[in-house]
C-alpha cells in the first residue's frame, strides 16, 4: 500500500509477520560500542586483549555496583571475584579514550553456545 505524505511516498507492508523469540535471549543495551562501533549488549562476548592474550569476557549487570562489567567467560556467578576476573565496562571505555579502542565483540552467550562449551572445556 502506498501513502502520499507531501512530497514523500511511503510504502507500508500490510503482510503481518510474526517471529518466535526466546525471552531468555533478549538483552539490555549497555550504551557503549566496540572497536567497530557495534552496540554492546548484555551477554555479548568481547575480546578485550586481541593483540596480547585474546582474553574473552562476557558482559553482565552487577546488582551490587549497579554497573555493567566484563567477567572472564566461563566464570560461574558464584565464583566471580571483583578484584581478579572482572573489569568495569565503563572503565574499559574510558581507558580506550586515551588511545585506539581494541576490544571487539566476537559473539554472545545465547547465539554462540558452542563457543561457551569450548571455553568451559578449556577451563577444566
Amino acid at each position: 500500500m502506498e501513502i502520499e505524505d507531501n512530497d514523500y511516498k511511503q510504502f507500508v507492508d500490510t503482510m503481518p509477520i510474526s517471529y518466535v523469540v526466546d525471552p531468555k535471549t533478549i538483552s539490555q543495551y549497555t550504551g557503549l560500542t566496540d572497536k567497530y562501533d557495534k552496540k554492546i549488549f548484555e551477554g555479548d562476548i568481547i575480546n578485550v586483549t586481541p593483540d596480547i592474550t585474546n582474553r574473552l569476557m562476557d558482559v553482565r549487570w552487577n546488582d551490587e555496583t549497579l554497573s555493567w562489567e566484563l567477567t572472564d567467560v566461563g566464570t560461574p556467578m558464584f565464583k566471580t571475584n571483583h578484584l581478579f576476573n572482572t573489569i568495569d565496562l565503563a572503565e574499559l571505555e574510558v581507558e580506550s579514550g586515551y588511545g585506539e579502542r581494541i576490544s571487539f565483540i566476537v559473539g554472545n552467550v545465547y547465539d554462540n553456545p558452542e563457543m561457551m562449551e569450548k571455553i568451559e572445556e578449556d577451563h577444566e
